[in-house]
């Protein structure tokens, strides 16, 4: 498995070596406090993947820990990085220490995963059967209504606005007025 990068805009890229093995990254992770820790996720063998590094690909260290499925999504917690979510066709996964550990949240399909900067116990999932929100950081969800498609390929969310966008297999591109999280100071975690 490896990681491509370019210091030029794309015109060069060099290659970082994860694994000697093959294997196929479907998701990165930067931290956006500090981009010497980055997390990738796939699949190795059949299985579930996920590495991270802690100084910018010179060295990596597997942390797939109890996750089953392919590794298709990634997303950290914008106020504490030590938080991750990671998505799979099995349901989502969260660790609050970095990787070391790992609890399953939810069993359903996960393809994509959105974290609420300004709340970040907020987080919306969506895949094969549509799109939830949580509240509680992944504990409970809710399913959303009003998508024709079920099937979520992408999501994006327009903190000012307070619009959610959900791209969808052959529905295009919905938008979904989220009200403001009821309590975003608030860590229930």
């Amino acid at each position: 498995m490896a990681l491509f990068t370019s210091k030029d805009g794309g015109r060069t890229w060099t290659t970082i070596r994860i694994t000697s093995t093959s294997g196929l990254g479907y998701a990165i992770a930067l931290d956006p406090k500090d981009s010497r820790h980055i997390y990738v996720g796939g699949k190795q063998g059949g299985k579930a993947a996920l590495f991270r590094t802690d100084n910018a690909g010179a060295s990596w260290l597997g942390i797939t820990g109890s996750i089953k499925g392919i590794i298709t999504e990634l997303a950290l917690d914008p106020k504490t990085s030590q938080t991750i979510y990671a998505g799979t066709p099995n349901g989502l996964y969260r660790s609050k220490n970095g990787g070391q550990a790992w609890e399953r949240k939810a069993k359903f399909d996960v393809r994509v995963i959105k974290v609420d900067p300004n709340s970040p116990d907020r987080l919306w999932a969506g895949g094969e059967n549509g799109l939830y929100q949580s509240d509680d950081g992944g504990s409970t969800w809710t399913p959303l209504s009003g998508l024709t498609i079920p099937k979520i390929n992408c999501l994006e969310f327009d903190a000012r606005k307070s619009i959610l966008y959900a791209g969808t297999d052959g529905g295009g591109l919905a938008g979904i007025d989220v009200p403001p999280a009821t309590n975003p100071g608030v860590r229930g975690r």
